[in-house]
């Protein structure tokens, strides 16, 4: 199992050159965004672009005390 964990963090670290290579993998994925004010997200990335603008369905926001 460690092997294809390996694997597959090469696969992904060979992809990933820029910071938005790495969301551009994340599309359609769920993904967590931490906010200022201590608030966070949780959604489904649509869409971004280079301003790291973000779309997000389906979504969740949490105020962490």
């Amino acid at each position: 199992m460690a092997a294809v964990d390996t694997l597959g963090d090469a696969v992904v670290q060979a992809l990933v050159e820029e910071p938005l290579d790495l969301l551009r993998l994340s599309l359609d994925e769920r993904i967590f965004v931490k906010l200022r004010n201590e608030r966070e997200l949780t959604g489904r990335l649509h869409a971004f672009d280079q301003h790291l603008n973000m779309i997000l369905g389906n979504f969740q926001m949490f105020t962490v005390p």
